[in-house]
């Protein structure tokens, strides 16, 4: 379930983007991702699990995994809250 969000999040993108900027919509989208992913995600993790590792132990990089997993109910509540705009922004990109 994690990964439910990808189909929906990159066709969206490519509908609301006029034609002549679909590349450049996809690549926005594929770095601010990847970016977060891979660059912000691990060392955010890291971080928790050091600041974690005084009380935990060794379990600090469980505990510090299972606390940045409340992001994905953060994100999952922002994607909520823009599909209800979705209409609207749907209309406006076909004029």
């Amino acid at each position: 379930m994690v990964n439910a969000y990808i189909g929906p999040l990159y066709a969206m993108t490519q509908n609301l983007a006029p034609l002549r900027m679909r590349a450049m919509a996809a690549a926005a989208l594929f770095f601010v991702i990847n970016f977060i992913g891979l660059a912000i995600g691990p060392q955010v993790i890291g971080i928790v699990s050091d600041f974690l590792a005084p009380g935990f132990g060794q379990e600090s990089l469980r505990y510090a995994l299972l606390a940045t997993s409340i992001s994905f109910v953060w994100s999952a509540y922002h994607l909520w809250r823009s599909a209800g705009t979705l209409r609207e922004d749907l209309a406006l990109a076909v004029e």
